[in-house]
């Protein structure tokens, strides 16, 4: 047997489609792979030249790995497309004993699946760089190394046009030499920690000012793109701060008046959220900050329910807007009962809370301000006092039946005991009657857990044996029934408690 006649049981198998090549280029064997890739049988592509059989051609490519192998007698690997399909080519040189080449072995291996998640992949960087270029932010991109450097490798249009230069410029180097105005702050090192751990940073306001002619305070929000890339946005707030340095100017009281105010709410223990007459939050305190999730600088300009999302503890279903409703009817109003926050980060907590309209002098609401607390324990206290009422009230009325079936099974007993006296009473109505007080003896028994169970007492537990225990069990839970039972038990069995 030669090795061409293994070739079948052996290959068949494989899910690549593998040929063996003589060194002209002609197809020697095939698998079936191959003849289903193909659409033909074995007997019509043997014979036929590799070019001819896989690429439709007339001759061979004039950049044929085949005739590199010939000089390197070192595999070769390519894609190819067939059809819509994508394909790994690989080449495999087959040497005799003195190295000299006598066939290849040629293997095409469906890369499809990887061929497609690439071009997402592509597809998916594409949508997220058009995203960024066509964003009124700016967009600085960087690459963390290996060695700790931090380096720009792109921009967006938006961020020439917000800094007045061409970032591309600055492609290739560290984040130090290309703003090096940013080496006296925590830039750097922030940005390198949102390359590398994924935690998002961001500032209000960074004074900056080179030699290159970048001059302004910038707000900045840094997130990580991938892993050891991330993305600067950044704004120019610089005609903002201007403002706010003239309003504090030309309105000083006013501003102390305000910084005062915001003080006093953010050291209160309550939540506080205001918004401006079109629901748009205004201002958060440290209280709401840390119920919501949602930082004040992050929050201004945000719809209410954005923030500040609720819904009933129960149904889940969201709650009526509390600022709308402040602004409809001019009036203080409270949350429903039962309303649950869900914060940015998912958690849940049972809130009780009012509005109420901020106004002018004349009396026009301008606002409204929300004020809110945690009672997510306070519900739970109150929860578990409810139900050791309803347990109080159920030990009560086990105890008053308990006590009244007590009573009447003490008349059944004397009953009892008085026919037993009887002399001439036949012996199987003496039967009858002896089991009955066992009966009464056990009900007597559950009675006097339930009159234990309504006094607040904890069952006391005896040993006994456990056939006597099973006995009587099941002939008390059968008394009165047409069913009998038939006992085995081993001897010397385990008493139990």
């Amino acid at each position: 047997m030669n090795a061409l006649s293994l070739w079948t049981p052996l290959l068949d198998v494989l899910g690549d489609a593998i040929c063996l090549l003589d060194t002209d280029h002609t197809v020697l064997n095939c698998n079936t792979a191959t003849e289903i890739l193909v659409g033909k049988r074995s007997d019509e592509i043997c014979g036929q030249k590799c070019w001819s059989v896989f690429h439709n051609l007339n001759d061979m490519h004039p950049d044929c790995p085949f005739e590199r192998i010939k000089k390197t007698l070192e595999r070769e690997s390519s894609e190819m497309q067939i059809e819509d399909k994508w394909y790994e080519v690989l080449l495999d040189p087959i040497v005799d004993e003195n190295g000299k080449l006598v066939s290849i072995l040629h293997t095409l291996r469906s890369i499809d699946d990887r061929k497609r998640a690439e071009l997402e992949m592509a597809k998916s960087a594409e949508r997220f760089r058009s995203m960024i270029d066509n964003a009124p932010y700016g967009a600085h991109i960087y690459e963390l190394k290996g060695d700790g450097q931090l380096i720009f490798v792109g921009a967006n249009s938006s961020a020439d046009n917000i800094l007045g230069l061409d970032n591309s410029q600055f492609i290739g180097k560290t984040i130090e030499k290309a703003f090096p105005d940013l080496v006296s702050t925590d830039v750097p090192e922030a940005y390198r920690m949102v390359a590398a751990t994924g935690q998002p940073y961001s500032t209000e306001s960074i004074s900056y000012s080179d030699n290159q002619g970048i001059v302004g305070a910038f707000e900045v929000c840094a997130f990580q793109t991938s892993p050891n890339h991330m993305t600067a946005l950044f704004r120019d707030i610089t005609e903002k701060k201007r403002h706010e340095e003239e309003l504090k100017k030309s309105n000083f009281d006013t501003y102390i008046e305000r910084e005062r105010l915001a003080v006093t709410l953010r050291s209160i223990g309550d939540g506080v959220i205001t918004t401006d007459a079109r629901g748009n939050i205004v201002f958060l305190n440290t209280i709401a900050e840390q119920m919501t999730g949602w930082t004040c600088a992050e929050a201004i300009g945000k719809p209410l329910t954005e923030v500040f999302y609720i819904v009933n503890e129960y149904t889940r279903k969201p709650c009526e807007n509390p600022v709308e409703k402040v602004l409809k009817t001019g009036l203080i109003v409270e949350l429903a009962n039962h309303t649950m926050l869900i914060t940015r980060d998912n958690r849940e907590i049972i809130l009780a809370d009012s509005g109420a309209p901020i106004v002018d002098e004349t009396g026009e609401i301008y606002g409204v301000v929300l004020v809110f607390r945690d009672i997510t324990e306070k519900q739970k206290i109150l929860d578990a006092m409810h139900k050791a009422q309803k347990l109080d009230s159920l030990g009560i009325l086990a105890g008053g039946i308990a006590h009244d079936f007590n009573n009447l099974l003490g008349g059944i007993f004397g009953y009892i005991e008085l026919a037993m006296l009887d002399n001439p009473l036949p012996e199987k109505a003496r039967k009858y009657l002896g089991d009955s007080m066992k009966v009464l003896s056990r009900a007597r028994s559950l009675t006097q857990q339930l009159l234990t169970f309504s006094k607040g007492g904890t069952p006391i537990l005896k040993v006994g044996a456990l056939d006597i225990t099973v006995r009587d069990a099941a002939l008390f839970a059968l008394s009165g029934s047409s069913v009998s039972c038939r006992f085995n038990f081993k001897e010397n069995l385990w008493s139990c408690e």
